[in-house]
């Protein structure tokens, strides 16, 4: 290893303070020459800033004819022509020493004389500058002798003439015993020969690092040396420079027992295995490495961060984890068209507190990657949705199911809680549910499963209520079921279709009864009725005034009666008319709107009548009974607006239906009461019979339509009908 001392630093820091002007030049094996160094002083006479004239070439400041100073090796003094920054000539004497460092050229000169004019070229001697470089050499052996490395200069037949450092400052019979002997001279036989070795190469231009060790009183002490030569008035010497490396090579000794003796163990691990020094070299790696290393690439010896750029191409981070301690990587590795999931966990490693360098662990994770995927796509092929919750009912596993169910994608559903505010959860009966009641909110509270519990929440992106079937299973941190609840899985079928069609099919099943009684009430009630409608009439003109006046509320009696078995016979009479294509507008909205606008304008009611299609819309259905749908929903809402006002008719559609809007200024429909219309005899109105919304319901039913009804109390009611529509 190499001295700490930067000789070369304490040489120029030394120059620095000298009184002389000087400069250094590089002089290149092509022929070009540039300023490597100057001191104050130069810059002074020639008028610049260093920096200016640092790295120029030497012909920017000297004479053309004068440039042989730097052709001359070892030592020489001459006369030479400087050239200032604003072009003034001077001549000046320079002492300059010209040497080789691995295979560059350096000159170093010290201008002498006083500065004269060009034209006088004079000759003196300065004997200031000698006084100077004794006193610059003096405190330069001062610097070394305080360093704990050895200098030792060598002549060119490997004698040694000089030794610096505070190894010999104390014990000037041991410099007196080595002083004038051969390297080799110094040591045993196998360490002289390194050292004179280490000469020879020296002697060549060759800088030279070399170890060797001494034992004394059973204590080995180990050296490392390095050897250069200078070139100093067409002389070669050889300075060598030592320094006590034991402590630095026990270390490197126990690291590297330490790596012998778990050898087996870094060999055998299922794991691979990569060791990095502090410099971070990779020293150690392991067959599992090279398994899925391509081997035609060297890494030993590698940097850590050239074994990425070798692996660049073939790598791809996909997930990053860093602590204090470690950090995890886990990267998909791609090798012979085949992708391995790997996990690297890079980890430091020490010796008394003292950073050794790092241990990455690769593991191959394919099989697990690949197995939580397939369990992924199980779950994800599960018709029901599944959630997994936390003790605080955080979701922590949703699958794709729940996603589509639930309306929010898998990465938003782990943020959120089980009985989030979202949803706008609600129970069987329409009605809020609290959080204390939710499903999985009652097994984590309770610890008691539940099952076939029924709930609403509300899909965002469908825009509309779900019905769920759920159940929920408790996970216990550990295998008996006395332990405490580590968390519980939701399952949940979407049975929203189901419950409307149970809905379709208890309305059915009613209007089916109702249309039995119908027919039998039909039957029985008409034939009396119209015995008593017409004794009536016979009876009319042999009453008196008042008589009369009693009669005409019996034949209103009997008229609503009538009515009322009308209507039934709507509901249990096939329809003997076959479906047709009609025009929604032309042939059913517009004639009942004309045949409504009387009665709307003696109840001061406005009738506006809109479309956003482009044309009328074709519907399939038996025109009568069209036109008594749209009549009932009309006269209804023209009897809520007792007051007046307007009513809209608004005409849209979509790619599956026609949507026919009725939009009323009424008083309102409590909620409450708006799940029980479209039941038999159950009315809003005062003297209504709750049969005419529940032929509406049949109708649509009939023609595989639908109606909603949204209410708001004291705003008005809209009745939204929807047909399919054709073309």
């Amino acid at each position: 290893m190499e001295s700490t001392l930067d000789l070369g630093r304490v040489y120029t820091k030394v120059l620095m303070q000298l009184d002389e002007a000087f400069f250094l030049v590089e002089n290149a094996t092509n022929g070009t020459n540039r300023l490597i160094d100057v001191n104050e002083k130069m810059c002074r006479i020639l008028g610049y800033n260093k920096q200016d004239l640092l790295g120029i070439g030497l012909e920017k400041i000297i004479c053309l004819e004068d440039r042989d100073i730097l052709d001359k090796n070892g030592r020489h003094e001459s006369k030479v022509g400087f050239r200032t920054k604003n072009g003034h000539m001077f001549e000046a004497d320079v002492d300059s020493v010209v040497v080789q460092e691995e295979e560059i050229w350096f000159s170093y000169h010290t201008i002498k004389s006083v500065v004269e004019p060009f034209a006088q070229r004079q000759t003196k001697e300065s004997s200031h500058t000698a006084q100077s470089l004794l006193k610059s050499e003096n405190r330069f052996r001062t610097l070394v002798s305080s360093m704990n490395d050895l200098v030792v200069t060598l002549d060119e037949q490997g004698c040694i003439s000089n030794i610096l450092g505070k190894w010999f400052d104390d014990d000037h019979e041991l410099e007196k015993k080595y002083v004038g002997k051969r390297i080799e001279e110094c040591f045993s036989d196998e360490d002289g020969m390194v050292h004179r070795q280490a000469f020879e190469e020296a002697l060549k231009g060759n800088k030279s690092i070399y170890e060797w060790s001494l034992t004394s009183e059973g204590r080995v002490t180990y050296f490392q040396g390095s050897m250069s030569s200078v070139i100093h008035d067409h002389t070669t010497e050889v300075v060598a420079v030592t320094r006590d490396i034991t402590a630095m090579k026990l270390k490197t000794l126990a690291l590297q027992e330490l790596y012998a003796q778990n050898q087996a163990i870094l060999t055998g691990t299922a794991e691979g295995m990569i060791v990095i020094d502090k410099e971070g070299i990779i020293t150690y790696i392991n067959e599992n490495v090279m398994k899925l290393m391509k081997k035609e690439k060297p890494i030993l010896g590698k940097t850590l961060l050239e074994l990425v750029q070798m692996y660049q191409d073939d790598f791809q981070v996909l997930a990053r984890y860093e602590t204090k301690e470690k950090m995890i990587l886990e990267v998909l590795y791609s090798k012979d068209e085949c992708e391995y999931h790997l996990e690297i966990v890079k980890q430091s490693i020490a010796m008394a507190q003292e950073s050794l360098g790092d241990v990455l662990s690769v593991r191959d994770i394919t099989f697990k990657k690949k197995s939580k995927m397939r369990e992924k796509n199980i779950y994800d092929a599960i018709a029901s949705g599944i959630t997994v919750q936390t003790r605080e009912g955080q979701i922590r596993f949703a699958n794709r199911t729940a996603s589509e169910i639930l309306g929010y994608e898998i990465e938003q559903l782990r943020l959120m809680n089980s009985y989030d505010e979202a949803w706008k959860t609600i129970d069987e009966n329409g009605n809020p549910l609290s959080r204390d009641r939710h499903p999985s909110m009652v097994t984590l509270s309770t610890g008691k499963e539940v099952t076939g519990a029924v709930i609403g929440v509300f899909n965002q992106v469908m825009n509309q209520y779900r019905w769920l079937l759920v159940d929920t299973r408790i996970i216990y941190e550990e295998e008996n079921n006395a332990s405490e609840i580590e968390s519980v899985i939701t399952t949940f079928f979407d049975i929203t279709e189901k419950k409307e069609w149970d809905k379709r099919m208890h309305q059915a099943e009613k209007l089916a009864v109702i249309g039995q009684l119908a027919a039998a009430m039909a039957h029985e009630i008409r034939n009396p009725l119209t015995s008593i409608d017409g004794f009536l009439k016979l009876m009319k003109p042999s009453l008196n005034q008042k008589e009369q006046m009693y009669l005409e509320i019996l034949f209103d009696e009997v008229a609503k009666i009538d009515l009322v078995t009308s209507e039934f016979l709507s509901l249990s009479k096939p329809q003997d008319e076959k479906k047709r294509l009609l025009q929604y507008y032309q042939e059913i909205i517009e004639p009942v709107m004309k045949a409504m606008r009387p009665l709307a304008t003696m109840n001061s009611i406005k009738l506006d009548f809109s479309s956003e299609m482009a044309c009328d819309p074709l519907v399939l259905g038996h025109k009568n009974q069209m036109k008594q749908l749209v009549m009932n929903l009309l006269k209804n809402a023209i009897e809520a607006m007792p007051s007046g006002g307007n009513i809209k008719l608004d005409l849209s559609g979509d790619e599956q239906f026609v949507k026919l809007k009725i939009i009323d200024e009424g008083m309102g429909i409590p909620s409450e009461r708006l799940k029980h219309i479209g039941e038999p005899f159950y009315s809003l109105k005062e003297k209504g019979t709750g049969l005419g919304m529940m032929i509406c319901y049949k109708i649509l039913r009939d023609h595989g339509g639908e109606m909603h009804i949204k209410s708001k109390m004291y705003v008005g009611t809209t009745v939204e009908v929807l047909l399919p529509k054709h073309s």
